[in-house]
């Protein structure tokens, strides 16, 4: 059995809040520490995308918005890396999506580690967290994004 190798550490993004910043925005869903159980579809839906493929949309995302926090991007490392974009609940759905995108809505019964507003909370971190100006990551923009960088067809879509 071959082991999987480490996941790299994964540096902030230039949006990422520190710590030390006292005015974060958090939503109710986000706990104040630690971390929190969510199911899916109940405040968001859930885009889960594995390793740098997932890295290099949060990137594109980031880059598409002038370094603008693009909404809620969570690194989870649980074994092999994985990033979990948040968007608005009922709006996964809305499109189809290419192979290696995993898509959690409230018809799935996935619950996602939700990183705490302070404090260290590995294996999950917030590599983008959500704004008041973006409490989710804008699906469409998401979706063209995704499509772009894998080939699927973005014609092929909406659904």
């Amino acid at each position: 059995m071959t082991k999987e190798p480490d996941a790299p550490q994964l540096p902030l993004m230039k949006t990422e809040l520190t710590e030390r910043q006292i005015d974060i925005y958090r939503p109710g869903w986000v706990p104040e520490t630690g971390h929190a159980t969510c199911k899916a579809g109940v405040y968001w839906d859930a885009i889960r995308i594995p390793g740098e493929r997932g890295r290099e949309v949060a990137d594109g995302m980031e880059n598409a918005l002038d370094g603008a926090s693009p909404g809620p991007v969570i690194w989870s490392n649980t074994g092999r890396y994985v990033l979990w974009f948040l968007v608005a609940r009922g709006t996964a759905q809305l499109h189809r999506w290419p192979p290696g995108v995993t898509v959690y809505t409230h018809d799935s019964s996935e619950h996602i580690s939700i990183p705490g507003a302070g404090g260290r909370t590995h294996p999950v971190q917030w590599l983008a967290r959500p704004t008041r100006e973006r409490e989710f990551i804008d699906v469409n923009q998401l979706h063209k994004l995704v499509c772009q960088l894998t080939g699927w067809p973005s014609s092929e879509g909406a659904q």
